[in-house]
């Protein structure tokens, strides 16, 4: 999927598949646009939006929390260290450091402020 859009999950049937996808904004629209140029017919089911636009995570926090999630960063003993999620975004451990601070702190204020 060339718009940068993630597949979570995917149920196939007979006749049709249901993704389920997380996307940012930019990545809705390029993915729309690249199904409509494919003439291929879709049914957009449900759309939702977990961050608003102006303190949403960026692609790159989106990833690095699903790297740490999905390789066990978050485990208690850790499974993966911080400098194996940096080489594996090709970044510097220092940067993955602060990468992984600033999408925590979005997800967990959006949660607090959600509660309140």
């Amino acid at each position: 999927m060339s718009s940068g859009a993630i597949v979570v999950s995917a149920i196939v049937r007979r006749d049709y598949i249901i993704w389920t996808l997380a996307c940012t904004i930019e990545e809705f629209k390029r993915l729309i646009s690249v199904l409509d140029k494919a003439n291929l017919n879709y049914e957009l089911i449900w759309k939702s939006s977990f961050f608003d636009e102006d303190d949403g995570l960026s692609y790159k926090e989106f990833e690095i929390l699903r790297i740490a999630l999905d390789l066990g960063y978050f485990e208690n003993p850790k499974k993966i260290k911080l400098e194996d999620i940096a080489k594996n975004l090709d970044i510097s451990k220092a940067a993955a450091s602060d990468l992984l601070r600033r999408a925590l702190k979005k997800v967990v204020k959006k949660f607090i402020n959600s509660q309140l």
